[in-house]
């Protein structure tokens, strides 16, 4: 069991991202009903796929159409079967049992390969289980979408276990002032409807408060966040125990300009988004951005700097919901500095001839392990797929070290013409377990190498040959295995692709989004990543199936009460006129704070909305 010491984060989060803002909307996102008889089992099981096609119908109506064919009225009974097409298209994708559920690793993945093969590194999605703190879930509600699954935990002899869950999306966040740890969540509930298996129920939410508890498990004692209004009056409690965040993609890059400002590239926005965009500066001009490393979830990432004068290493904590720095690790020497971190999210560093592990789950960091590595390290990775470290030494050999231990499993020589000339990089393949990239700026050349079966020695599986002059620094990789580096001051994209002959060969990727970006010194690219083990979370009893009625009311949506305050007045109509001024003639969605003035989604802001708007207004709420 973990320990987090959230207080101190807790506060300087919320002070610094809330601005006293203890109330978080997400306006506009389906809840959309998974009960329906075109379904298998009249979709009584598939929680998992609708929340996930909630997901989709907002950012097809906010920010990325193609995702679902939108903007479109989704309340509207005339989407309701290509809704339900989209919906089960989902649960093939996911592995969706209709008599059995979804299972966590399913939902990852069929997430992915759906992305993979429509929307190729549009999104990624963070995958986490077991406990979430508070904070986390703040920042993720600013910069992604989230579906929360719970369990239902049954007691028995002093203990508990759980016996099925459900899986819901988050579309609001109360009480943060009060206590971060512990909000509100007002969610979109794809079990609740008006039981009519044909027609799309009102569109509404439910509200629970919830409470961090420890209790045994299993055999364990673990930490979860416990839904106290949901199931109130049954022994069965529900905890939170798996968050999911889709996440537009991102790059951040040490800027080229300033000092420690670190610039995030956003290419897709999505609309009501309110995470950190655009160039930030650091604690100071005499500082350099060295590395970078992003945390698994997307909530912060981590920032080394090099002093100009002296050449001292720092590593700060960079907040990705607010763009806030901190300091993490001073005075790490003089010597070279290389940073990343675990699925799990453990930081680890190499620098003072060690390589350390340090929990940062917390305000201040814990060192787990160090170990000495016999050679200096030129590059670092962490490969998701093999757990394991992996590094290349400035003496040009490859060596893999446990996650747990950070003892040595392999240390190998490249091989041969493999060599590390200037500034090295190496990144395991996410598509090809067990292949690993290496490239450095004193070639164009970049070596997939692998080990030759039967046998610890490595071999080049392919050489990717880069224009002549190109220096690539900094490598990275896509879900989709495109390799990004940075080159001179801009960033490229590579993408594997045949040519006439059949043989594959790799080109600048003519669809990328990064392409071109200022960049230097550092970059990290978000990826899908996710702390879930599927030889303990993928079990039946981590499954998301049955639905138990949770004994809350849910709310139908009020359309113009927009601050969704309960009351259609004054205070709705400002809110209106506010969006929708700026944005007459505008493409939708278009407005501030998150409120659409497009408000009959038809993709314009023109007069047809302020008249809608105003015949709700005027007819209020019943």
């Amino acid at each position: 069991m973990k320990t987090f010491a959230l207080t101190t984060l807790a506060i300087a989060t919320l002070a610094g991202a809330a601005h006293g803002q203890c109330t978080l909307n997400r306006y506009g996102v389906p809840d959309f009903d998974q009960r329906r008889d075109a379904l298998p089992n009249n979709g009584g099981y598939f929680c998992v796929p609708t929340s996930f096609t909630n997901i989709r119908g907002y950012i097809a109506n906010y920010g990325y159409g193609s995702i679902m064919s939108g903007p479109r009225n989704w309340q509207s009974q005339g989407n309701y079967n290509y809704v339900t097409a989209r919906i089960e298209a989902m649960g093939v994708y996911m592995d969706t049992d209709p008599y059995d559920g979804t299972s966590g690793s399913d939902a990852k993945n069929g997430w992915n390969d759906f992305i993979d093969d429509w929307h190729e590194d549009k999104f990624t999605l963070s995958s986490w289980g077991g406990y979430c703190p508070g904070p986390w879930i703040f920042i993720l509600f600013n910069t992604g979408i989230t579906n929360m699954c719970y369990g239902y935990y049954k007691p028995s002899g002093g203990s508990y276990y759980r016996d099925g869950g459900h899986c819901v999306t988050l579309v609001g966040l109360k009480n943060l002032c009060v206590n971060i740890n512990e909000p509100t969540f007002r969610i979109r509930n794809p079990a609740s409807d008006d039981g009519d298996l044909d027609v799309q129920s009102t569109f509404s939410t439910e509200e629970t408060r919830t409470d961090v508890q420890s209790f045994n498990y299993d055999g364990d004692v673990v930490t979860r966040l416990r839904l106290t209004d949901f199931g109130s009056g049954s022994s069965t409690r529900r905890y939170m125990d798996k968050l999911y965040s889709v996440q537009p993609l991102i790059a951040l890059t040490g800027s080229i300009t300033s000092g420690t400002a670190v610039t995030l590239h956003r290419p897709l926005s999505l609309f009501g988004q309110s995470g950190h965009q655009g160039s930030t500066a650091g604690p100071g001009a005499s500082e350099f951005v060295a590395d970078i490393a992003l945390h698994p979830m997307g909530i912060e990432s981590y920032i080394v700097t090099s002093q100009l004068i002296t050449n001292t290493k720092r590593i700060y904590r960079y907040n990705m919901g607010t763009g806030e720095w901190g300091l993490l690790l001073p005075a790490l020497g003089t010597a070279n500095c290389k940073i990343t971190t675990s699925r799990f999210g453990e930081l680890f560093v190499y620098g003072d001839g060690s390589v350390r592990k340090y929990d940062v789950q917390g305000a201040s960091p814990v060192l787990l392990k160090t170990i000495t590595p016999v050679n200096s390290i030129a590059a670092m990775a962490y490969d998701d797929a093999l757990d394991e470290l992996v590094a290349v030494s400035t003496n040009n050999r490859l060596v893999r070290y446990s996650q747990s231990t950070l003892g040595t499993l392999a240390d190998e020589p490249l091989p041969g013409g493999i060599t590390i000339i200037g500034d090295g990089s190496v990144v395991p393949s996410p598509t090809m377990p067990g292949h690993w990239y290496i490239a450095s700026t004193g070639t164009p050349t970049i070596a997939d190498i692998t080990p030759i079966p039967g046998s610890p020695r490595l071999q080049t599986s392919a050489l990717i040959s880069l224009p002549p002059g190109t220096q690539p620094k900094s490598m990275k990789i896509t879900d989709t295995g495109d390799i990004v580096f940075i080159n001179g001051s801009a960033i490229a994209e590579y993408k594997r692709t045949m040519a006439p002959t059949g043989a594959p060969t790799w080109v600048l990727d003519p669809d990328s989004d990064f392409n071109g970006l200022p960049a230097a010194r550092a970059l990290v690219i978000s990826r899908s990543r996710s702390n879930l083990d599927d030889r303990t979370l993928s079990l039946p009893e981590w499954q998301d199936d049955s639905y138990e009625p949770e004994g809350v009311v849910p709310v139908p949506d009020c359309v113009p009460d927009l601050n969704q305050d309960g009351d259609v007045d004054i205070l709705d109509f400002l809110d209106f006129f506010n969006s929708f001024e700026p944005c007459q003639g505008e493409a939708g969605p278009c407005g501030i704070d998150g409120l659409n003035a497009d408000y009959n989604n038809d993709g314009l802001v023109d007069i047809l909305d302020m008249l809608d708007f105003l015949n709700d207004f005027g007819n209020g709420c019943s």
